[in-house]
């Protein structure tokens, strides 16, 4: 995919298409003085921009990744835009400032927090609030996840949207994956009692009290369960209890060794077991995960080592998981597809280092 971004007065490309070659396209620029159609044929085109927010892709004519240069990363935090697809990609733009490491993610959440209620389009709101989950959840410290979360908690909360209504659902949803501070643990037990919510998103609020280390998580599981022992619930059930901060070996092992174990159980248990919040817990199974690849290939469904690799690596953030990925990919035993499969899943790890190491580290200033 190119990557296309605003900066010294040009569009510049930086991805390479096949053999040195680059994606021809025709991009609608937007600038404070107006629209402009650019033909960017090679690696840059020139554009006309004063000042303010230049953002490359109006009306989203083109395909790529749409990068904003420092001045317009400003102007886009700092006010509103329509229509709201046009705001919608820029707050996809923000997003990949964010994935830059260009851009504190605690900004960022500061900035979704203002467009929650702004953003009513549910397909806009989600892809929001999946950003929100992966800046709290994936590249922030414990300090900075107690300093933001209760604006972050309340925001979601907080919504005027009718209940069951699909915003209502997808705040609830999200509210349930973010919970952080104390005030809000406890709200997920008041919600777990609240009549019409679903027995999936029953057993999410456990989980997550789970992930949280909460001491009510293990009863709140065991009545779930009991008040929901069909099929999907006894599968839940399992999922919710990979969470367990001491059961991550005695599950790995199950993962590999239990041939009794449905597959569909054990990719439910997956996210659940790989919760960025226990890094440092599945950390000693990582490199084991990896050396599961050729097993998985054989005799897994064709989906299931992608889920294997986004749950295992994508769940880690620290240069020790990335320095044992990288170690594995050396030893250059592994088939091509597979090596392609891990190198793709190593990019979301790669970014998320790079990223907490200049925002989320000690020394590091926002």
């Amino acid at each position: 995919m190119p990557t296309v971004r605003f900066a010294n007065g040009q569009l510049e490309q930086t991805d390479a298409l096949g053999e040195g070659g680059m994606w021809p396209m025709k991009l609608r620029v937007w600038t404070a003085q107006g629209l402009q159609d650019v033909a960017l044929e090679k690696s840059s085109a020139k554009v006309s921009a004063a000042s303010g927010l230049v953002y490359p892709n109006a009306g989203d004519f083109g395909y790529g990744r749409f990068l904003l240069d420092p001045q317009s990363v400003e102007a886009v935090l700092a006010a509103d835009f329509e229509p709201p697809l046009f705001q919608a990609q820029l707050v996809e733009a923000v997003w990949e400032s964010v994935r830059e490491a260009e851009l504190a993610p605690t900004r960022f959440l500061a900035y979704a927090i203002a467009r929650l209620p702004k953003t009513r389009d549910d397909i806009a709101l989600g892809g929001l609030l999946a950003r929100m989950e992966a800046a709290f959840r994936r590249y922030l410290n414990d300090a900075q996840r107690d300093a933001i979360a209760p604006a972050l908690e309340r925001a979601l909360r907080a919504d005027n949207a009718p209940a069951g209504s699909s915003r209502s659902l997808l705040l609830t949803r999200a509210f349930i994956g973010i919970a952080w501070s104390p005030a809000a643990l406890q709200e997920l037990k008041w919600l777990i009692e609240k009549p019409g919510l679903a027995s999936r998103d029953r057993f999410r609020a456990v989980q997550r009290l789970s992930t949280r280390g909460d001491p009510q998580a293990p009863a709140l599981l065991a009545a779930q369960a009991a008040a929901d022992p069909s099929d999907d619930g006894r599968r839940y059930a399992f999922a919710v209890s990979a969470a367990d901060a001491g059961a991550k070996q005695r599950l790995f092992r199950s993962f590999v060794d239990d041939k009794a174990l449905p597959e569909s159980w054990i990719e439910a248990a997956l996210g659940a077991f790989n919760a960025p919040e226990q890094a440092a817990l599945t950390l000693p199974v990582l490199n084991d995960a990896l050396a599961q690849l050729p097993e998985l290939k054989r005799s897994r469904k064709i989906f299931f080592v992608n889920n294997w690799l986004e749950a295992f690596v994508g769940g880690q953030t620290d240069a020790k998981a990335l320095a044992e990925v990288e170690a594995f990919l050396r030893r250059g035993n592994i088939d091509a597809d597979l090596r392609l499969k891990l190198l793709e899943a190593m990019d979301g790890l790669e970014r998320a280092v790079r990223i907490r190491k200049k925002f989320a580290a000690p020394s590091a200033r926002n």
